[in-house]
């Protein structure tokens, strides 16, 4: 897929966090793009790097979350892409350490994250 316009990327392995996610985001006019796991999603960065941002699961098979943040902050044509972690993790000691732009604990209020998002894109 080529996309014309900037897209959210969700990178999350189960499909109905990943369905309500894109449902959510597409109901408020954001094109989504979706990734089961942190490899699919920095190949998918790799072909559209135009990303406005990345809604992310930290625990996923094949390559987590955290992974993915480390990979992703590493390379400078990805680093700047704004990340919104959304995980089952409720406890603060196991979230990134400050680096990400939001974090919503599963499940999400819809509000909230369209609220965040739009401050993003």
């Amino acid at each position: 897929m080529t996309l014309q316009e900037e897209y959210i990327l969700i990178v999350e392995d189960d499909p109905d966090s990943q369905d309500a996610l894109a449902m959510v985001l597409e109901g408020v006019g954001h094109p989504v793009v979706c990734a089961s796991n942190g490899r699919e999603a920095l190949e998918q960065l790799h072909r559209e790097p135009e990303a406005c941002l990345i809604m992310l699961d930290l625990m996923m098979p094949e390559m987590d979350g955290w992974e993915f943040r480390r990979l992703q902050k590493d390379d400078p044509k990805l680093a700047q892409i704004p990340t919104i972690v959304v995980s089952a993790l409720g406890d603060s000691d196991k979230r990134p350490n400050g680096d990400v732009v939001g974090y919503f604990t599963k499940p999400f209020d819809a509000q909230k994250l369209i609220e965040a998002v739009a401050k993003i894109c």
